[in-house]
């Protein structure tokens, strides 16, 4: 692989430490790779994706389960959190195409929609909406917190509640 290459791939054991050190690095705090470390351990992480250079990990994502309904109904929605790509890296491109690739994992465990708590400019760019997620009655309510459908309809009905795994109350 040239050595500037981007890959994006699921994370393997031996990128725990790398993982860790990105996201310390892109947050400038332990916060988030605590979360991450606590999503893992609890088994509430489903899908862990690197971007991979030359053999270092310079970004990452996850995905977990969320419990969510909508007028009493269960809806499979997944949160995506954190996401992030080591400063030396960004303004690359390396942030959307771990998104792309979380969305696609996303549609692939049957996920119905994602949640995500970010920038509205940089997420919005691949559908997610803050008027989509209002239907859900959250902590992260507001402009940040935004939903993106993957199955047309599936965030449709007047009131929904959306309970994130115990590992996101210590963030």
């Amino acid at each position: 692989m040239p050595s500037g290459e981007v890959v994006v791939r699921f994370a393997e054991p031996g990128d725990d430490g790398g993982i860790a050190d990105t996201l310390t690095r892109a947050f400038a705090r332990e916060d988030e790779a605590m979360l991450v470390a606590r999503l893992r351990q609890s088994g509430a992480a489903i899908i862990s994706l690197v971007a991979d250079v030359a053999g270092s990990v310079v970004g990452h994502a996850v995905l977990s389960r969320v419990d969510a309904r909508i007028d009493g109904r269960a809806v499979e929605v997944l949160a995506l959190a954190p996401v992030c790509v080591r400063p030396t890296h960004q303004r690359r491109g390396i942030g959307s195409l771990l998104t792309e690739a979380a969305i696609d994992c996303a549609a692939d465990t049957g996920a119905e929609a994602v949640l995500v708590v970010g920038d509205p400019g940089f997420y919005g760019r691949f559908g997610f909406s803050a008027g989509r997620a209002r239907v859900f009655v959250s902590r992260h309510s507001g402009d940040a917190f935004q939903a993106l459908e993957i199955v047309p309809g599936a965030l449709s009905g007047e009131s929904g509640t959306v309970d994130y795994p115990e590992a996101f109350s210590d963030a």
